[in-house]
């Protein structure tokens, strides 16, 4: 009788962990695209201040084009990172009920 007991609490517990690693991947998985993409987004931000800055400081039409170009290379690392990261896949639709739906039958 207490082989069973303590048999069932182990199985009770490893259910939990396993559930619990299940669950801590998952999550982690979820969160990595939104992570990649604040941080290119944080970086993109930081990149424009710094341009719009110098953009404002320039003089004549080559230091703009420069500037210009040097901003469409921000926004091509940017699209890069985005094109790069990997998305999580969908979850998989879960049926609600367990029990089948049977068609009505035609009232007499």
């Amino acid at each position: 009788m207490t082989l069973f007991i303590v048999l069932g609490v182990v199985l009770y517990v490893g259910n939990f962990v396993a559930n619990f690693a299940i669950n801590a991947n998952f999550l982690k998985t979820a969160e990595s695209p939104m992570h990649t993409f604040n941080t290119a987004n944080a970086t993109l931000n930081t990149q424009l201040a710094s341009w719009d800055t110098t953009q404002k400081a320039c003089a004549d039409i080559t230091c703009v084009t420069a500037g210009d170009a040097q901003a469409a290379t921000y926004f091509t690392d940017f699209a890069n990172t985005l094109h790069g990261t990997s998305m999580p896949a969908a979850p998989s639709a879960r049926r609600t009920s367990s029990t089948p739906t049977r068609p009505r039958s035609p009232r007499t």
